[in-house]
């Protein structure tokens, strides 16, 4: 049966990035884990700002 593409294979990752390297496959080409991420969620509906995480996403975290 499929992967559902909302989880993680993998049960280990790390808490905040600056890790990924001990995290990639021997080869160097794929994620083998997830990065977990602090961020404050604010009370104001008109602040739109935020981060761009697709950096990581694009490398399969």
């Amino acid at each position: 049966m499929p992967r559902p593409l909302i989880d993680s294979p993998y049960i280990y990752g790390i808490h905040e990035p600056g890790g990924e390297q001990f995290m990639r496959s021997p080869d160097g080409e794929h994620a083998r884990g997830w990065i977990l991420f602090t961020e404050a969620i604010g009370h104001n509906p008109d602040d739109r700002t935020g981060l761009d995480f697709s950096t990581f996403s694009n490398d399969g975290y």
